[in-house]
Formats: C-alpha cells, sequence, structure tokens
C-alpha cells in the first residue's frame, strides 16, 4: 500500500487519551537517516514533557513512505494529507514527514514551515546547515503553534502559524485534535561558506537549546532558539 509501519516506542501511559503521539514518516528520495533524525528530536522533546509531569505519556510510530510530492506544483500539504487518507493512514496523533521539496515553491504557498524561528538555513533551498538545528523545526512542526518564550524565559508569544490551519499547539494535547499534517525537509552537514545565516551561531541554535522548557503556573512550554 506504500508505506510499512517499522518501529513503536514511547513512555508512561503511552496509548491513553491524552497521549502526545506522533507519526514520523520519509517522502520519496529522503533516507531512512533523515526520518531518524528527525524522530530523534521529537523524542527528546516529547521525553522532557514527559519527566516534567506535563503529559500523562507519549509515543512516536515509524514507518517508511513512498509518498511521492509534486515539488514543483502547489498545495503540498494537500498531497500529503492525501497520500495518507488514501492509505487509511488517519490514526489520532500528528504526521510529520520528511520531503525534500524545494521551498521557492512550497514557502511562497503556504506549504512549508514558516522561518520566522531563525533556524540555520540556506538561502535557496532551505536545507538545515547543522542536524541540531534540523531536529528543532521538525520539534517545532509538532508543536506549531504551541507557546514559546524567548531565550530568557521571560517574553511569552504564541509562535505564528504560517500554514492556514495548521494550528497544533492547544490541540495537540488537550482533545487530540490534529488539524493539519507538519512537514519538514533535508538538512545538509556540509557547511558552504555565504549559504547559512551568519546572524546565528550553529552550537547556540543547536542540540538541547530548542528543546529546553520554561515553565508557567507549572505548565511547560517550548523554548526557541535565541535570535
Amino acid at each position: 500500500m506504500g508505506y510499512s509501519h517499522i518501529s513503536t516506542y514511547g513512555d508512561g501511559d503511552s496509548y491513553g487519551s491524552d497521549a502526545m503521539v506522533v507519526h514520523v514518516c520519509k517522502g520519496d528520495g529522503v533516507g531512512t537517516t533523515l526520518r531518524n533524525v528527525a524522530a530523534s528530536g521529537v523524542e527528546e522533546a516529547l521525553k522532557q514533557l514527559y519527566n516534567a509531569g506535563s503529559i500523562d505519556g507519549w509515543r512516536i510510530e515509524e514507518y517508511d513512505t513512498t509518498c511521492n510530492l509534486d515539488c514543483d506544483g502547489s498545495g503540498l500539504l494537500d498531497q500529503w494529507t492525501n497520500w495518507r487518507e488514501n492509505r487509511g493512514l488517519t490514526d489520532r496523533g500528528s504526521w510529520l514527514l520528511v520531503h525534500g521539496c524545494h521551498t521557492s515553491v512550497a514557502v511562497h504557498n503556504g506549504n512549508a514551515w514558516n522561518t520566522d524561528l531563525s533556524a540555520i538555513v540556506k538561502t535557496d533551498w532551505f536545507h538545515f546547515c547543522d542536524k541540531y538545528a534540523f531536529q528543532g523545526v521538525a520539534v517545532q512542526e509538532v508543536f506549531h503553534n504551541y507557546l514559546s518564550y524567548d531565550s530568557e524565559c521571560t517574553e511569552k508569544r504564541w509562535v505564528t502559524n504560517g500554514e492556514g490551519d495548521h494550528a497544533l499547539g492547544d490541540d495537540i494535547y488537550y482533545n487530540g485534535d490534529y488539524k493539519r499534517t507538519p512537514m519538514c525537509i533535508n538538512y545538509d552537514d556540509k557547511k558552504t561558506s555565504g549559504d547559512c545565516n551568519d546572524n546565528h551561531n550553529q552550537s547556540d541554535c543547536g542540540g538541547n537549546k530548542w528543546l529546553n522548557w520554561c515553565e508557567e503556573d507549572g505548565i511547560k512550554y517550548s523554548r526557541q532558539c535565541e535570535t
């Protein structure tokens, strides 16, 4: 049917009604390594939420896919959603597709993630020049529109939802109503001079910087990479 389920892992009440569930897939032409890199970033974020007592449980489901998006066309989210639904992949949860479409089409049509979180990217293909920045945006896609803080944990703001009604924030925790499908593209670990945004230090935007959590009234919230 064009996909295969390969693994499940999680913590706590991972099949409970309040568990955070993330399905991670790879698109046509994207290697297994990239899917695993994205999933490991999401796993770390979910573990931190669980260990902080903010959620009762979580699980990640990983798949191989042969989803061949029309990268030169429009409606990438619709293509991906239709592909899932046609194969019965409609289980509750957030569906993350690691794909490699050129974003000059995708961004202008609102079909790729926002770039306002200052992730380290190339200016043309938006390939991430740092593995941890790539993981950070994978995490951001799963928690899209989630409450975010600045680097000092002081200024609170809602992360913009640049993909129309792609608003997962409240829904992902409170009622499991996942409205749109998050998506992610390649990262490129071979940095070329001038390709990456020099206003940001890769070490600052890497690793746990994306995965730290601020607390307000006992609730943990994601903290974005500092600008």
